[in-house]
């Protein structure tokens, strides 16, 4: 009876972890696929320009951060990515030198889950849509973000870009 008991348990157990995935691959290679944006940290620990490859000088586990929840609404959470997951204050100039725009900006690489799969859970590609910079004027925020396949059917996201032509409260 003992051994029966035992043997369920250990089931039961394998059954509950085995759906739970965590996120051990860190991305190594990254593109700023945008023309005309530059985005640099306020600390002045990395710039990133249009078309050239890096390699992201941080990343974070989200895995229990409601980032990962895709019902969650994404556009509020940029102070818990800088208190509790390492994300940068950074400038995003958007245009020319000799015409751009400044934004302010926040920046969360995100290490990918194990049962990630496809082009995002191999490498981050940034892209800035110029509908989300223009959602971002007028002291509003704009968040804009990559997502990447997982199995059964779930998704997770690489990096967040959270932008506003006004400084995010905290």
């Amino acid at each position: 009876m003992r051994s029966k008991l035992f043997l369920s348990a250990i089931i039961l157990t394998s059954l509950l972890f085995a759906g739970c995935a965590v996120q051990n691959k860190v991305i190594t290679k990254a593109q700023l696929a945008t023309p005309k944006i530059t985005i640099t940290a306020v600390d002045g620990s990395f710039s990133i320009k249009n078309g050239e490859v890096f390699k992201p000088s941080f990343s974070s586990k989200t895995s229990d951060f409601s980032l990962q929840n895709k019902n969650e609404n994404v556009i509020d959470l940029y102070d818990v990515a800088i208190e509790k997951y390492g994300a940068k204050k950074v400038k995003v100039l958007v245009g020319e030198e000799d015409s751009s725009s400044e934004f302010q900006g926040i920046l969360l690489f995100s290490n990918v889950f194990d049962d990630g799969f496809g082009p995002g859970s191999r490498s981050y590609q940034i892209k800035v849509p110029d509908m989300y910079i223009e959602a971002a004027r007028g002291g509003k925020v704009s968040v804009v973000y990559e997502t990447y396949p997982r199995k059964a059917g779930k998704t997770g996201k690489g990096w967040v870009l959270w932008i506003s032509d006004l400084p995010f409260e905290m």
